[in-house]
Formats: C-alpha cells, sequence, structure tokens
C-alpha cells in the first residue's frame, strides 16, 4: 500500500512538474509561392489573432527557395492567426561590418507585405501560402 501512494503522488508531482504554463507548440513547415512560382527568399510571421479570442506566443520563419519551417520547439500555437508574409528575390548583398557572413537582400520586396487571417491546426502539420497578385 506504502508503495503504491509512493508511486501515485511521484506521479502527479511529476505531472504537474511538466506544466509551464505556456500553450504546446507545433511544427509548422510548407511553401510559399507568388505569380505560381517559389518565394526565393522571405519571412513568414505568425501571430496569434487576439481579436478572435487566441493569446499566446507567436514564431516566425525564414523562406528560401518557396520552403519555411518553424524552429523546432518554437512552433505555432494553432488556432486563429494572422500570418505575415515578406518576399524579396534571392539577390543578397553583405552588411558591411557585420560579424560573419551576414547578408541582406539587395533589391526591393517581390510584393507589398501581406497579412493573412488563417485557423492554424493544433499538431504538427505542413501548411502552403499563396501570395495573392497585386490588383491592377
Amino acid at each position: 500500500m506504502m508503495r503504491q501512494t509512493f508511486f501515485c503522488v511521484g506521479g502527479v508531482l511529476f505531472l504537474l512538474g511538466c506544466q509551464s504554463g505556456e500553450p504546446p507548440r507545433y511544427e509548422l513547415s510548407g511553401q510559399v509561392t507568388f505569380n505560381g512560382q517559389p518565394v526565393p527568399l522571405g519571412t513568414i510571421e505568425f501571430i496569434p489573432d487576439e481579436s478572435r479570442g487566441n493569446r499566446g506566443p507567436g514564431t516566425s520563419a525564414g523562406i528560401a527557395n518557396g520552403q519555411y519551417k518553424t524552429p523546432r520547439g518554437q512552433g505555432t500555437i494553432g488556432g486563429p492567426h494572422k500570418v505575415r508574409i515578406t518576399g524579396y528575390d534571392g539577390q543578397v548583398k553583405p552588411v558591411p561590418g557585420a560579424p560573419g557572413e551576414q547578408t541582406m537582400p539587395a533589391n526591393p520586396p517581390l510584393f507589398a507585405d501581406v497579412e493573412l487571417q488563417v485557423d492554424l491546426p493544433l499538431a504538427n502539420a505542413q501548411m502552403d501560402f499563396v501570395v495573392p497578385s497585386a490588383k491592377k
């Protein structure tokens, strides 16, 4: 009986210790295209949409050759989000005086920053984004 009590109390303490108060994070990856082509270089930001009742940490990922993947352990929290996408043509130039091999986009963006509203899954997932063409 004493042994069972010890294991029950130990299990409860373990479970309580594992709860950090922060919502679980989910890895998200996919492709970003513009005018039918992969976005060569850019960023994608995932911002929980508080106006739709979603609160918590946001995250971002780099876009390279049309692909993005949220950093491990720093993914999305799922639910309603605003997604902000920035894209460049892939041409880069070195940053004078910057340590290492840092570079920055050399040309103007391919498109004005785009903000979309989406519902993200409460699981690791793949989600592709199509940047709408500029209206004429």
